[in-house]
Parts: structure tokens; sequence; C-alpha cells
């Protein structure tokens, strides 16, 4: 039963993920950001061309797309097991969901497949799955502090992408076949 219930969830996951933040911020200031610097619609290209802020609210608002519908799923699934083990379906369904998430805005159909890197999206699944975590939440904050200081000092933001999501990424991983 539960397993029907997955693929909707993967496709709303899939279709808000679309939804590209830094484009929509910036049709507000009446620019389209594509034009812009890169032409990545970005955190990083949005605060080079528009500003701090303007990248600070990119990064938020993809930070919660990235957890929003995983977190439902959470409350949805929670408790339940897949028949046969241990695993549980909620782990599944937020995994899955911010998967389908993290794809949309990389490759959201109604952009022409051309999206963003999926950064922040990815930073904000890393905290939804760690919330009840304290080692979790340190290894994502010192990440994204060392992703900071290396994208300010050497200007190589894709470099300092992978440098806030991999380390998160590789605890959440550990964390699920160790427990």
């Amino acid at each position: 039963m539960y397993n029907l219930l997955l693929i909707p969830f993967a496709i709303v996951a899939y279709l808000v993920g679309c939804i590209n933040n830094a484009i929509l911020l910036s049709k507000i200031k009446k620019v389209d950001i594509r034009t812009m610097g890169s032409g990545n619609p970005g955190t990083l290209n949005m605060s080079r061309n528009l500003g701090l802020k303007m990248g600070l609210l990119t990064f938020l608002l993809d930070m919660i797309k990235g957890a929003s519908v995983p977190l439902v799923s959470y409350f949805v699934f929670k408790g339940r097991y897949f028949a046969g083990t241990e695993f549980l379906v909620s782990d599944f369904s937020m995994i899955m969901c911010g998967l389908f998430i993290i794809i949309g805005h990389i490759y959201p159909v109604f952009l022409r497949f051309k999206g963003g890197k999926g950064i922040a999206s990815t930073i904000g699944l890393c905290f939804l799955l760690g919330a009840t975590h304290k080692l979790f939440i340190l290894t994502i904050v010192i990440s994204i502090i060392c992703a900071i200081i290396f994208i300010y000092k050497t200007e190589i933001g894709a470099i300092g992408s992978f440098i806030a999501i991999t380390p998160p990424l590789i605890a959440e991983i550990v964390r699920l076949f160790v427990n």
C-alpha cells in the first residue's frame, strides 16, 4: 500500500523542485538571472549580480524547497516499516522526495531541463535528514562554513558547493547504514 503512495510523492517532489526561486526573484527585480553573470539560476550568481540579500533569500528559499516535500512525506509515513524489514518508510520517502526535488531543480521540465545546480536544495534536505542528530548538524554547519571560506578566498563556486554538500551526504549514508 505504501509503495503506491510513494509515486505521487515523487511526482509532487519533482514538480516542486522545478520551481526556480532565483528566476522568480530576479523577475521581481525586472531582470532574468539567466542572462547575467554565469547564466546559472542559483544562489551564487544571484549574490554576484543582484546583491547578497537576494542571494541569501534565494539560498533560504531553495533550502526550504529541499526540505518541504520530504518533511510532509516523513509525517505521512512516520512509524511505518517496509514489510518484512526494519527499514522505515519515512526514511526512504524523505530521501526519495529530496532526490526528486533536486532532480527537478537541476532538470526542470518547465525550463527546458536547464536549471540550477541543486546545492541549496541539497543542503535543505541534509538539514532535514539530520534534524535529530546533533553530530550531523555539526557536520553540515562546518561544511557550509568551509565552503563559504573557500568560495570567498578562491571565488570558485562549484568546488565550494561540493565542499558544502559532500560531508553531510556521506555522514547521512553512514548514519542510515550504521543505525
